[in-house]
């Protein structure tokens, strides 16, 4: 099964390389369902080697038959998908959603709003102290969307590689994890001392293991 992610890169790949059989091909979802992720990846990949023309029609409507064919050749702006993503969308009831890899802005402190994973409580925070309450209730709010926190979808990967580590006393497994925060934790435990290694995770695990 593809993840979300993996499916716009495909629809990307067919539509520039023809593998579609149409000339025309129209993009239809809801919204957040990636449609703005497949235009940006569809620019960068087609750069110079493709004339773009799209109709950004953002909860509205529009007359097709007022469309007329034209030489005029639009320039591609990136303020187009930023709006997208900013205030007026991200501000909707129930669009508490942090949107990658252009992410949202606080409506506060205007930083990027984004997420920390705290290894010793095995659970998502906001990844700043600078946030305001309002911008923290977004985030929270993006957690609970997606379930991160909850027990019955948490991830046992981070949980079962420092159990491994300690069972190697302190040996840094070698290969690449295919989980991004285990990758990141492994990566910082190999600027680390095997008996230092071994002492972080023997730590965690102490304070871990009741959560999972």
């Amino acid at each position: 099964m593809r993840s979300g992610s993996e499916t716009i890169k495909a629809v990307v790949e067919d539509i520039l390389t023809g593998r579609l059989p149409y000339r025309d091909n129209v993009v239809i979802g809801d919204n957040s369902s990636g449609k703005t992720l497949l235009l940006k990846l569809f620019i960068e990949r087609a750069k110079d080697s493709e004339n773009i023309y799209f109709i950004d029609a953002v909860n509205r409507g529009f007359d097709v038959k007022k469309i007329s064919r034209t030489e005029k050749k639009p320039e591609y702006k990136r303020t187009i998908l930023d709006t997208r993503l900013q205030e007026t969308y991200s501000s909707l009831p129930g669009a508490e959603i942090i949107l990658q890899p252009m992410g949202v802005n606080g409506m506060d402190t205007r930083e990027p709003l984004a997420l920390q994973y705290d290894v010793l409580e095995m659970a998502f925070r906001p990844a700043k102290d600078t946030y305001s309450d309002r911008e923290c209730r977004f985030i929270d709010a993006h957690i609970k969307r997606f379930r991160l926190n909850d027990p019955r979808y948490r991830s046992r990967q981070l949980f079962d590689f420092v159990k491994n580590v300690i069972d190697s006393e302190g040996k840094i497994p070698m290969y690449e994890c295919n989980n991004m925060i285990t990758e990141i934790f492994r990566r910082k435990l190999l600027g680390r001392t095997q008996e230092e290694a071994l002492k972080i995770c023997q730590s965690i695990f102490i304070i871990a293991f009741p959560k999972m």
